[in-house]
């Protein structure tokens, strides 16, 4: 059986750690190594990891400096795995007890390009709650990567050798660094694949470091990987979609300058593109456009039943 490597980067996340690493430990496939990266943690992080370590061989915990963001520990434990394959956990996250096992199957079964193997998920609210299903999607394209980062990376398995030949996850990012490395594998002529079964709990709880990002920080990477990528956006000439998005963020978070702006350049890549004409109107009317787009919004979820989310899928 080929060797997986589990990397949990974590930060003062000491009340919650122990569920993530039960939830590794409760594999079904048992060969494997976790690594846990601890980001400078001040609670007792560290006391957590050796009363496992003390019952499990097959746990290694690393304590670094404090990086601010995702990107450099999980660096970190990637600069440390020994496996053929490596997966990621967040540490306030779950796995299914049949995760990496119904995963390697899907390799064994496939060519040689195949980089990463995802599956489906269930979205856990801050009252431990279902809020959603993710959908099923069967085929991961590098245009639709483009537009909107639809893999959680706690699905993720993948294999250690599609990112030998390229940089690791970029530190510059404090959020989206894990999209960033989605599209530099799939631009690579690599393949993902998806097992159609939840293996996955994603915490959106209150504690979620997603959740806890700034809305500044949010757009900031979101621009940084457009800019990053921008040669792939004008080769499927989707330009004005990720712009659409940007002008959004923006938007909501009532930075109406910036969003006329991305607006604008949205209509310009494209002017048969109307969301970005609707949103350019509403934009003009400051808070009181913010507060009609949220109406519109919330009567679209009522509507189509959704209760996660929105509209655009932003």
């Amino acid at each position: 059986m080929p060797k997986i490597s589990i990397i949990i980067p974590t930060y003062n996340r000491a009340n919650l750690l122990a569920k993530s690493i039960n939830s590794v430990l409760s594999q079904t496939y048992k060969d494997f190594e976790l690594i846990v990266v601890d980001d400078g943690s001040t609670d007792n992080t560290s006391e957590i990891v050796e009363n496992f370590k003390k019952n499990d061989v097959r746990i290694v915990y690393i304590h670094i400096d404090n990086s601010g963001g995702p990107a450099h520990p999980k660096n970190i434990g990637i600069k440390k795995a020994q496996g053929e394959y490596i997966a990621f956990l967040d540490d306030d996250d779950e796995w299914m007890s049949t995760k990496l096992e119904k995963q390697i199957s899907l390799f064994e079964n496939n060519k040689d390009d195949l980089a990463i193997v995802s599956c489906d998920s269930v979205v856990i609210d801050d009252r431990g709650e279902i809020a959603v299903k993710t959908s099923k999607i069967t085929n991961y394209g590098l245009r639709d990567l483009l537009i909107k980062n639809s893999i959680f990376t706690g699905t993720v398995l993948m294999k250690a050798s599609a990112i030998q030949n390229m940089d690791l996850f970029d530190e510059q990012l404090k959020f989206l660094e894990d999209w960033d490395m989605w599209i530099r594998i799939l631009a690579d002529n690599k393949k993902i694949e998806f097992y159609p079964e939840i293996l996955f709990k994603y915490n959106i709880g209150n504690a979620n470091t997603t959740k806890n990002v700034s809305d500044t920080k949010k757009i900031e990477a979101l621009e940084y990987v457009y800019k990053k990528n921008i040669f792939l956006y004008e080769k499927y000439k989707i330009s004005h979609v990720i712009m659409f998005r940007i002008a959004i963020k923006y938007y909501l978070a009532k930075k109406y300058e910036e969003s006329r702006r991305y607006f604008k350049q949205s209509i310009f890549k494209n002017k048969t593109y109307l969301l970005a004409y609707i949103g350019y109107f509403f934009s003009l009317f400051g808070n009181f456009g913010n507060y009609m787009f949220n109406l519109s919004i919330k009567m679209y979820r009522i509507i189509s039943g959704r209760q996660w989310g929105n509209k655009f899928n932003l």
